[in-house]
C-alpha cells in the first residue's frame, strides 16, 4: 500500500476572487483574420474554488467549434496560469499572466499552435 502525504492544502486567495467574477454563461465572439463567429462561454469555479473552468461552444468557419480552458493562480510563480484546448488543434495552448487591480484587467501571454501548415504560430 502506498501512502501519499499532502504537504500543504491550498485554499482560494484574493487572486481567485478575480477569476470567480467570470462565473456564469456569457455571449462570446471569436475572430481570426477576417472570420468572426458567435458562441457561448460558460465559466465555473471548481476544485475547491482554485480553478476556473471554461467551455466555449459555437461555430467557426462554418464548422462546429468547441474549446475548454482551465485557469488558476500559481502561488509559487505569483502568476495566473491557463491551459486551452479546442477542436481545431491537438496541441494545448499554455498562458501565464498578471492582474492589474486598478484597471481590473487580466493580461495573459502564450503561444498557440498554427491552425494550418501555412500559418505561423500565434503569440498573445
Amino acid at each position: 500500500m502506498t501512502h501519499v502525504t499532502v504537504l500543504g492544502q491550498s485554499s482560494p486567495g484574493p487572486e481567485h476572487e478575480a477569476l470567480k467574477k467570470l462565473e456564469g454563461i456569457w455571449n462570446a465572439k471569436i475572430k481570426m483574420g477576417e472570420d468572426e463567429s458567435a458562441g457561448t462561454m460558460t465559466y465555473k469555479m471548481e476544485c475547491g474554488g482554485l480553478w476556473l473552468t471554461s467551455d466555449f461552444r459555437g461555430e467557426f468557419g462554418g464548422q462546429k467549434f468547441q474549446g475548454r480552458g482551465v485557469d488558476g493562480y500559481d502561488q509559487e510563480k505569483k502568476k495566473y496560469v491557463s491551459v486551452w484546448v479546442d477542436s481545431m488543434s491537438t496541441r494545448p495552448t499554455l498562458f501565464e499572466g498578471t492582474y492589474d487591480k486598478e484597471k481590473k484587467t487580466l493580461t495573459m501571454t502564450g503561444e498557440a499552435p498554427a491552425r494550418m501548415a501555412s500559418l505561423p504560430s500565434t503569440r498573445w
